[in-house]
């Protein structure tokens, strides 16, 4: 089978090499290429129709408008001067068999190889998406210890010592807000996985009865701030801040995290962890 495959493939590559000698030439049809060829027109024809189904005449003029194709995408020459260039002597029927077979006028071509390329933008974002929140999946393990360390924290602060694990109705309920961690890699991209990471960090602690979270929209204003911590803690009415930075060495991610009670502008936790990215 592949020899045959390998065989139909030379067969094609022989007969479009011989129409693309003869581009210019617009008498140039069947019967010439059967004579080039130097076999007999039911040969061609019926080899051709097992490989693409496809007529002689289709055949021929597809190999044109391949090579018109070309043409227009370097944009040196006019739509009319590829058409006679490849063997179209009438430009309207050139512009009318390019969009049958390409789905378009040919004056669309660097439009059309615009929307390709932003296709294909779009790809590569949605695939480094795809591999950050692979990545931030395997983290899971790593935000689970910082986020149990929280929850302990805060529910040791919040609870009276000794009572039960309900939280009685005169207890102040205490609040938090969680600030974008900063990327320090190089990779702008990584600034999906810091974010991922605050988020899923927020919506952990909003889980702790009596633990008062600062959503997501009010902390995103403080995103590369020069506020200090009392001056946050204000604004939002904040008890404690959570922030923090991702960095990456080689293949390592590191997450640092800080804890801090926000109006007295004092650490009460530092939090770190890291993981191979892969």
């Amino acid at each position: 089978m592949n020899g045959n495959s390998t065989s139909e493939i030379e067969f094609v590559k022989r007969l479009t090499k011989i129409v693309e000698a003869n581009l210019h030439n617009e008498q140039f049809g069947v019967n010439e290429l059967v004579q080039k060829a130097g076999l007999s027109r039911s040969q061609i024809h019926r080899r051709l129709k097992s490989i693409s189904n496809k007529p002689v005449s289709q055949f021929i003029r597809e190999v044109r408008l391949e090579k018109a194709k070309e043409l227009l995408e370097e944009g040196t020459l006019t739509v009319s001067e590829i058409a006679y260039k490849v063997g179209f002597g009438s430009p309207s029927y050139f512009i009318k068999s390019f969009h049958d077979l390409y789905g378009y006028p040919p004056g669309d071509e660097k439009k059309h190889l615009k929307n390709i390329a932003e296709k294909d933008k779009n790809n590569q974002v949605k695939s480094s998406a795809k591999k950050l929140f692979t990545s931030r999946r395997k983290l899971t393990y790593g935000l689970a210890v910082i986020v149990i360390f929280l929850f302990t924290y805060f529910v040791w602060d919040i609870l009276p010592f000794g009572s039960p694990a309900k939280r009685s109705n005169n207890t102040p309920e205490k609040s938090v807000i969680v600030l974008p961690l900063e990327n320090l890699t190089p990779e702008k991209e990584n600034q999906y996985l810091a974010d991922g990471i605050s988020e899923d960090i927020r919506s952990q602690l909003a889980k702790i009865q009596g633990l008062k979270v600062i959503s997501g929209m009010s902390s995103e204003k403080y995103r590369e701030t020069i506020l200090s911590a009392p001056e946050i803690a204000r604004q939002v009415n904040a008890d404690y801040i959570l922030a923090g930075s991702i960095r990456q060495w080689d293949s390592i991610l590191y997450i640092n995290i800080a804890l801090s009670d926000a109006l007295q502008d004092r650490v009460l936790w530092p939090g770190k962890y890291e993981q191979k990215m892969e």
